[in-house]
């Protein structure tokens, strides 16, 4: 089939060479976690040739993390979205977890289903996963066709500029500054004044959980993130 290549159905494994800075990242900051969780799926254009996105979609099972961290301080030469969605079907939008992340230099608690948007040059991480306690889908997306950064801790250069180029924001009516950068809300696909009619019976069960846009966050890239349950159309 022509298009059946554009399908991505797997991740792919590490390279000898990412393990290697992978090991390099454990030695600096030792983890002790029980955490367990799945790689399900990656995208870039070597999965996929031509592509203009990279995306890695993981699944988070359960455990805690009580030394050490997920991901090291790093920033990006472009937009990257990180995404953490809870599964409780009574209640989208709460994780029933805690994950931590720094952004620029600011600590944020993450306990609700969000879609973080890290514009360009700004520097995010560590990302821990503190507490996990209900199965959660994790993802990263960026409009790129490969995956590239620039580590603050390890020698890994693989991004264009060497150093964070994105201004601190003055601080808003939250008290923070990249508060502003985590969505937490969905932006409805309709005119509020029109909606559309109901569902026939039967049909597919939803629910928009998050979705990010310019208008959520000046610079974001369009994602919109639905749940759904069950049912046929």
């Amino acid at each position: 089939m022509k298009y059946a290549k554009s399908i991505v159905s797997e991740t792919r494994e590490y390279t000898p060479e990412e393990m290697v800075k992978i090991e390099e990242m454990r030695k600096a900051s030792p983890l002790e976690s029980t955490v367990e969780g799945l790689r399900l799926l990656w995208m870039d254009d070597e999965k996929v040739p031509d592509a203009e996105m990279y995306m890695e979609c993981l699944w988070l099972w359960e455990g805690v993390t009580t030394k050490g961290t997920t991901e090291e301080p790093h920033h990006h030469d472009f937009s990257e979205v990180i995404g953490f969605i809870s599964t409780n079907r009574d209640n989208p939008g709460k994780l029933d977890c805690r994950m931590e992340i720094i952004l620029g230099d600011e600590t944020h608690f993450l306990t609700e289903s969000c879609l973080v948007h890290v514009p360009p040059g700004m520097k995010h991480c560590p990302l821990t996963f503190r507490e996990v306690n209900r199965p959660v889908f994790f993802f990263t997306l960026a409009p790129i066709s490969r995956y590239g950064r620039t580590s603050h801790n390890t020698d890994l250069k693989e991004g264009q500029s060497k150093k964070p180029f994105f201004p601190k924001p003055a601080p808003d009516a939250s008290g923070t500054s990249y508060g502003r950068f985590i969505i937490t809300e969905p932006k409805s696909h309709w005119d509020t004044k029109n909606p559309p009619p109901p569902p026939p019976p039967g049909a597919a069960k939803a629910t928009q959980v998050v979705s990010l846009d310019t208008d959520v966050s000046p610079g974001a890239f369009y994602a919109d993130f639905v749940w759904i349950w069950e049912g046929s159309t």
